[in-house]
């Protein structure tokens, strides 16, 4: 292939990236103005200042939108946990799941477009399974509920706790509609749910051998080590 195609490809390349940004920031501004369901490809194409006829060259439906940008809130929120792992602490499976759960509400309301997206009712199902970090949160959970934590090892354990992450996002979506945002009643609510569907599996209190109740990541090494394993 001559260098000058080469060049010009990737030239093309670059600007379609930068025009998938476009369309996508453009889309969560709307989301946050207008709402999920009153949102056109035709409002859409104005905001982004682009023909129609090249925002259909890249997004040629809304389901094919919604699916776009469910994977870029899969991408930032997968993130997110990362950087914010080492706060999460605990000295009970109920408190570290109670601060998984805030974490995620705590990117919801930092996030308004996605909070739109996934918690308002007007998202299909299937949109929705795709920004679901039901493996990430599966590799969390075995290793720092089961392995660290000291809890015992349950058969179907991700469906298990995928069950738990849709309880919850259910319950925080029900205050989103009802209320019209992610309020604190609300999020509370949703770990009270969760811990209570958990709950049926895992015993309230776990002891290590010392009598002491066992600590998730208690010190930086632990931490580290916890990192290095990822």
């Amino acid at each position: 292939m001559p260098a000058s195609e080469t060049k010009g490809t990737t030239r093309q390349q670059r600007r379609g990236r930068e025009r998938r940004k476009i369309i996508l920031d453009s889309f969560k501004e709307l989301l946050i103005e207008k709402g999920l369901e009153e949102i056109s490809l035709s409002d859409l194409a104005t905001r982004c200042e682009i023909p129609p006829g090249s925002l259909y060259h890249f997004y040629p439906s809304l389901p094919k939108l919604f699916g776009a940008l469910a994977a870029e809130f899969y991408s930032e929120l997968r993130d997110y946990f990362r950087q914010s792992y080492r706060s999460i602490r605990a000295d009970t499976w109920q408190g570290y799941l109670d601060n998984l759960i805030q974490t995620s509400c705590d990117f919801y309301r930092a996030n308004p477009a996605y909070q739109e997206l996934i918690l308002s009712g007007k998202a299909s199902d299937d949109v929705k399974r795709k920004a679901r970090l039901d493996d990430f949160f599966l590799l969390i959970f075995r290793r720092d509920l089961i392995q660290r934590l000291g809890l015992p090892a349950i058969a179907n354990d991700r469906e298990i706790f995928n069950n738990t992450l849709q309880i919850v996002e259910l319950m925080l979506s029900l205050t989103v509609i009802r209320e019209g945002e992610l309020s604190e009643r609300g999020v509370v609510e949703a770990k009270r749910a969760g811990r209570a569907y958990l709950g049926l599996y895992f015993p309230a209190v776990v002891n290590s051998p010392d009598n002491s109740v066992n600590h998730i990541a208690t010190n930086e090494s632990d931490r580290e080590q916890s990192d290095t394993d990822s």
